[in-house]
């Protein structure tokens, strides 16, 4: 039975590299069954966890749980990530909206000053 590990993160569903043989393969090599959802998915190494619909995967073991338990041809892991991560993405984005405000205003400020200047001459 040939299996497509499919990685299922918020509302993207990402095919994982390889299905059947190579499915079997990242059983025996987890490592590289966490980089491929990390070049998959954007994600930074140790931000994230999977699971399946028995619990985690942490093990080789669990891989191949959730494998042998897929009643279709695919085989969804759930990434969720941790929730400081989730936390501290939000705080960049804040951040990043805070500071074009900060450099909008900035600007404002200057053309300000330039219209004063001119009044004064």
């Amino acid at each position: 039975m040939s299996h497509t590990l499919v990685f299922s993160y918020g509302d993207k569903r990402v095919i994982s590299r390889g299905s059947g043989a190579e499915a079997v393969r990242s059983i025996k090599n987890l490592e590289a069954f966490f980089q491929d959802a990390e070049e998959k998915l954007g994600l930074p190494p140790g931000s994230y966890d999977f699971y399946d619909t028995f619990g985690k995967i942490s093990t080789p073991a669990d891989l191949q749980r959730a494998l042998t338990n897929a009643g279709s041809d695919e085989c969804i892991i759930e990434v969720r990530e941790h929730l400081h991560f989730i936390r501290i993405r939000g705080l960049e984005v804040d951040n990043a909206r805070l500071t074009a405000r900060l450099d909008a205003l900035e600007v404002a400020l200057r053309e300000t000053e330039q219209r004063s200047d001119m009044k004064l001459e």
